[in-house]
Order: structure tokens, then sequence, then C-alpha cells
């Protein structure tokens, strides 16, 4: 439906499929898709998953279901159908809201595009036609949260003001700056998943990530992924702190969609082995609350631009950030990144 669109990517082949596949670790765990498709003369033109997400709703203490993998083509009636299908199995569950979209879950990528079309979309981050965001509104739904993607160039440096405090802390002797032990995978993990869900516990939408969420992602990234770009603050020998940033292997998604099948998954996995991306996604940032007054953070952010410069990417973005997060705002507006692209979340009452 979106192939005229230049900076539309295809995603890799297959991969939605294994999201919906009644053994994936969302469904094994946290619990159930149904999927839709919306057909007109025999050719697809919409898809909608009705998401029912146990952990989440045990965890925040109410009954929403959540809509994902939202795709359609630019006509009312046909989303109207989509919305009407996802909702009444909504009711059938007894869920009292639907919300959304969520692909499949908050930890995932989630929201429409709003603003920002003109560039396309970096690793694990969502793209989507403007008229999205006016099909979902017109079928009930109403803005709930804003999320925002900021970029900078890897050529970046830590600002003047912040120096001193980064270079104290930094030559603190209880402190070591190291990159992930793969050697030590199962504890590394341990430690990303407490302080992933201690960080991110504020957040509205919020349910704590499992060790076994991150094994399968760490299976999927361990293709692409650097070690060097994910880098680790221990203070007395424990983990305090942590930043995961990612190749933007979007890029070779995108040259590869004029093919299909076999060969797109061949040249995808080419283009990983031989080619560098121009960008990089810092995907993730972690401090234990105890040190979140410590400078840690603003630590990983520098380090992560200088590595990103280091390793040969030309930008660096950070994504997604809620924008009633004002902390998290602030600190990356003093570091130099400005937001490009801009997303949505939705809520409607059932």
């Amino acid at each position: 439906m979106h192939g005229s669109d230049p900076n539309f990517v295809p995603p890799f082949p297959g991969s939605i499929r294994e999201f919906l596949a009644k053994d994936s670790s969302f469904q094994r765990q946290h619990g159930r898709i149904e999927a839709f498709l919306a057909h007109r003369d025999g050719k697809v033109v919409g898809r909608i998953a009705a998401i029912f997400n146990h952990t989440s709703n045990t965890y925040q203490n109410e009954s929403v279901g959540h809509f994902g993998f939202f795709a359609c083509e630019d006509r009312q009636e046909t989303a109207n159908e989509l919305f009407a299908v996802a909702e009444e199995a909504f009711r059938r569950e007894g869920y009292t809201a639907g919300r959304g979209p969520y692909n499949p879950s908050i930890h995932d990528d989630c929201g429409v595009l709003v603003n920002g079309f003109d560039t396309p979309p970096m690793i694990s981050m969502p793209h989507n036609p403007p008229h999205y965001d006016r099909l979902v509104q017109a079928c009930g739904y109403v803005p709930r949260r804003e999320l925002g993607a900021f970029i900078i160039t890897a050529e970046a440096r830590c600002p003047p003001r912040f120096r001193p405090i980064l270079e104290r802390t930094r030559r603190a002797s209880n402190l070591k700056l190291r990159d992930i032990d793969l050697n030590n995978l199962d504890k590394e993990l341990d430690a990303i998943c407490q302080i992933y869900n201690q960080t991110l516990d504020r957040n509205w939408g919020f349910y704590p990530l499992t060790v076994d969420d991150l094994k399968d992602s760490a299976d999927d990234m361990r293709f692409f992924a650097d070690p060097r770009m994910m880098i680790f603050v221990e203070i007395d020998g424990e983990v305090q702190a942590f930043g995961i940033m990612l190749p933007n292997i979007f890029e070779f998604l995108r040259k590869s969609r004029g093919r299909k099948g076999l060969l797109r998954t061949l040249e995808v996995a080419l283009r990983i082995k031989t080619g560098h991306p121009e960008d990089a996604r810092l995907a993730i940032l972690g401090v234990r609350p105890k040190y979140r007054d410590r400078a840690l953070g603003a630590l990983v952010y520098c380090e992560m631009f200088v590595r990103a410069h280091q390793l040969g990417y030309k930008r660096v973005e950070t994504s997604w950030i809620d924008e009633d997060n004002e902390d998290i705002l602030r600190a990356i507006s003093l570091m130099g990144c400005t937001k490009y692209k801009g997303y949505r979340l939705y809520e409607k009452l059932l």
C-alpha cells in the first residue's frame, strides 16, 4: 500500500509473522494477538491487530485492549471496519477502552508518525503516511501521548558546561566504563532488565520487561549489534547505568526494497555483513534511581556520541521520548539534540 513512499521501509521478511505466531515471545509471556485483514476486490487494503496484553493490564490495574500493526489505505470506510472488528474483540474480552498503536507492546515500536515524513525511519521506529492520524481520530480515538525522536550529528561533543562534571565523574576511583561482556550475557541481561524497569517505571503505560523478553531481543540483534555500542557504567563493581546504541540497518532494508522473499533476505544479510550504516539509534539509556543525580546519564550520552563518531556514523537518533518527560527533554536539548519526528498514541473508551 505504501510502496510509492520513498521513505517507507518494508519490514525484514518474516518479522511480522514472527510477532503474530502463537509461540512468539509476546504470546508466550504476556497475552495473545488476533490479526485482521481488510480486502477489496481481492486486494488487501488494510490490517489491524487486537492485542490482549494481560501483563500490562494486571500491572496497570486496568482493562484496556491494545491495537497495533495498523496499516490502511486512505479511505475512512476501511479504517472504520478495521477498528470495528478490533473493538468487538475487546468488548468480548470485557475491556473498557482501546489504546495504541503498539506493535505489539510499549517496549516495541509504537505510535503513529504525525510529523517528520520527509526522512525514513531508523531501526525499530515506525513510519506511515500522513493520513493515518486523521483516520484514527475519525474512528473516535483521541491523542493521549506525544512521543519524539531527536537527532544530533555524531561529530557533536559534550557541551563545555558539562565537561568538568563529567571529567570528575569519569575519574572517580570506584567508577568503571566498559563494553558489554558477551561471555557473561545472561548476567548482563539481568542488569539491563533491572535498570531498564527502574528507569522507565514512571512512563505512562509501562509494565516490566522480563529477562526472557530481552533474550529474544538479543537473539534478533546478534547479527548486527556492535558490542562497542553497548556501554555499562560500574560503581564499586556493580552496574549502575547502561546505554545501547544500534546501527541503523533500516538503511539496508530500504535499499533492498526492490526485491522480495528470499532474494531480499539474502541481500539484506549481505549488506549487514559487508556494509556500514550512516546513522545509529540510541535506543535505551538506563540509570538506577539512586544515581540519577550523579551525571551518569550524561556520561553515557557523551560517550555514545564519541564512539559513534569514532566508528564512522554521521548522526545519532535518540528515541523514543515521551514529551511529558521534561527532565530527559531538557537534558538532551542541552546536549544539542533537536526534535525531528513526532509520534502519537491514542485511546478510546468503549
